[in-house]
C-alpha cells in the first residue's frame, strides 16, 4: 500500500490507503477507505471523496482545479469496534496537470458524532511521461522469441526462463509474459503447471485486477497437495485480487490446503479475510482451526475485539497450538500500533512449559519497539535452558543489531554455552 493518513472523530476512524502515490494522468486512483467503529455501532449516511489540484506561482498567484468530488458509499451499517471496507477508484482527466499538488480528502456523514475524514497526498504525471513505449512493451511473440523454454518441456529450463522473464518486469512491460505462462496451466507435467502459476502471480501482482485471478480458478480442482499449497501462495502474491481464489481454497476438502490458506489471508489482507478466518475457525480439523487464529493476524489487529480475542487465547488456551497461532497472528502489532497491548500475550509465554511457544516469543520480540518491558523478556530469553530458543532469539538479525540490543548479543557471543547461539549473535553483530 502506498500514502496512508487518518483522523479521527465521535470515537470513529476513517483511513485512505492508497495503492501507489503515484498515478498517470487519464488512468486510476486506486486504493481503499477503511471505517472504523467506536465504541457504538452507527448508520454511516454517505461517505464522500474530493480530489483537489492546485499550484502556487509568484506574485499571489493561485490556481486550482477540482477533479473529482462525489459519493462513493452510502448507507453502511459501521458495527462498534470493528471496521468496514470501501472500495476506492477515481478516473483521472487525460489533461491533469502534473505540475499541481494533488491531495485526496475523503468524508464520513455519521449522524450526532464528529464527521471523520482524512487526507493523503499523491503525484500525477503526464501520459507522455510513461515508460510503456512499444519499445519497452513485449508482446506475446516477443516473449517467446527472448525465451522459446517458455513453449517446452524441459522443466529446469522452464522455471529459468521464468525467473527471467519476472526479472524482466523491471524494465519492461512484460505482461505479455502472464498471457504466455497462463497456456501452459493445462500442461501434462505438474511441475510445469506448478511453476507457471507461480511466476504468472509474480508478474502480475500485487493487483486489484479481478481477471488476473480468473485463468487460476479451474485449477482448484488439481488432486495435488502440493500443487495446490502452491496455488494458495499464488493467491498471496496476487494480491487483492488473490482473494477469490483463496474463498474457493477455503473449503477444499484436503485439510492441509485449508489450513494453508489461514497463512495466505493476512498477506492477502482483503473485504473478506475476517468471514474467511472465520471458516477456518469454525473447521472440524484442528490444525486448520488454528490457522485461523493466523488469519486473524495483520490489519484485523486494529479491532479491538480481534486484538482481545488472541491476547487472550495466547495467555489462557490450554493447547500451545492454540496459543503459538495465536501469537503468530500477533508477530506484526508493531505496524499497526497495537504491540502494548500485545505485548502481555508475549509476557505469558515467555516462560511457557513448551520450547515452541518460548521460541516464538524469542523470534518476535527483538524487532519491536525498545521498552524496559521488552528488555526484561529479551534477558529472560538469553538465559533460557533449551538452545533452540535462545538461537531463535540470537538469530533474530543476519545483520546489524540495533543499538540497544547490543550489549545483550555482546553477551550471548562471547558467554552463551552453545556454539550455534555464539555464532548467530557475532552475525547479528556484523554491520
Amino acid at each position: 500500500m502506498g500514502l496512508f493518513n487518518s483522523m479521527f472523530g465521535g470515537g470513529t476512524g476513517l483511513e485512505i490507503s492508497l495503492d501507489s502515490d503515484t498515478v498517470e494522468a487519464g488512468t486510476e486512483l486506486t486504493g481503499t477507505l477503511t471505517l472504523r467503529g467506536g465504541k457504538k455501532a452507527a448508520r454511516v449516511t454517505k461517505v464522500v471523496a474530493k480530489v483537489l489540484g492546485s499550484r502556487v506561482g509568484g506574485a499571489g498567484d493561485f490556481e486550482h482545479r477540482v477533479l473529482f468530488d462525489d459519493t462513493l458509499a452510502l448507507d453502511l451499517e459501521l458495527p462498534a469496534g470493528e471496521s468496514i471496507e470501501v472500495p476506492l477508484s477515481i478516473s483521472l482527466p487525460d489533461d491533469a496537470d502534473p505540475t499541481h499538488d494533488y491531495q485526496l480528502t475523503a468524508t464520513a456523514d455519521i449522524p450526532g458524532v464528529a464527521d471523520p475524514s482524512a487526507k493523503v497526498s499523491f503525484t500525477v504525471f503526464g501520459a507522455e511521461d510513461a515508460e510503456h513505449d512499444s519499445a519497452a512493451t513485449y508482446t506475446v511473440d516477443e516473449v517467446l522469441g527472448q525465451w522459446p523454454a517458455l513453449s517446452g518441456h524441459d522443466v529446469e529450463a522452464f522455471r529459468e526462463a521464468a525467473v527471467e522473464l519476472y526479472e524482466a518486469k523491471e524494465n519492461f512491460d512484460v505482461s505479455a509474459g502472464a498471457e504466455v505462462l497462463a497456456g501452459r496451466f493445462q500442461d501434462d507435467d505438474l511441475k510445469i503447471r506448478q511453476t507457471a502459476t507461480w511466476w504468472y502471480a509474480r508478474i502480475l501482482g500485487p493487483t486489484r485486477d479481478s481477471a488476473a485471478v480468473e485463468p487460476l480458478l479451474p485449477l482448484t480442482s488439481v488432486d495435488d497437495v502440493d500443487f495446490l499449497r502452491g496455488l494458495v501462495s499464488a493467491a498471496g502474491a496476487l494480491g487483492l485480487a488473490g482473494e477469490a481464489l483463496l474463498a474457493e481454497l477455503v473449503r477444499h476438502p484436503l485439510p492441509e490446503v485449508r489450513r494453508s490458506v489461514g497463512f495466505e489471508l493476512t498477506t492477502v489482507g482483503g473485504p473478506r479475510q475476517r468471514e474467511l478466518a472465520d471458516v477456518l475457525l469454525r473447521d472440524t480439523e484442528v490444525d486448520v482451526a488454528t490457522s485461523g487464529l493466523k488469519a486473524l493476524g495483520g490489519k484485523l489487529l486494529r479491532e479491538p475485539k480481534v486484538l482481545a480475542h488472541l491476547v487472550s487465547v495466547a495467555t489462557r488456551s490450554e493447547t500451545v497450538e492454540m496459543r503459538v497461532h495465536a501469537l503468530y497472528a500477533l508477530q506484526d502489532a508493531p505496524e499497526h500500533d497495537v504491540h502494548e497491548a500485545a505485548l502481555p500475550a508475549f509476557e505469558a509465554n515467555v516462560q511457557s512449559e513448551y520450547s515452541w511457544a518460548r521460541s516464538t516469543v524469542a523470534e518476535t520480540l527483538p524487532e519491536w519497539p525498545e521498552s524496559p518491558r521488552l528488555m526484561h523478556l529479551l534477558e529472560q530469553l538469553a538465559t533460557d535452558e533449551d538452545s533452540h530458543v535462545r538461537c531463535k532469539l540470537a538469530n533474530a538479525f543476519h545483520a546489524s543489531c540495533p543499538e540497544h540490543l547490543r550489549p545483550l548479543w555482546e553477551r550471548m557471543a562471547a558467554q552463551d554455552p552453545d556454539e550455534e547461539v555464539r555464532m548467530y549473535a557475532r552475525q547479528a553483530l556484523e554491520d
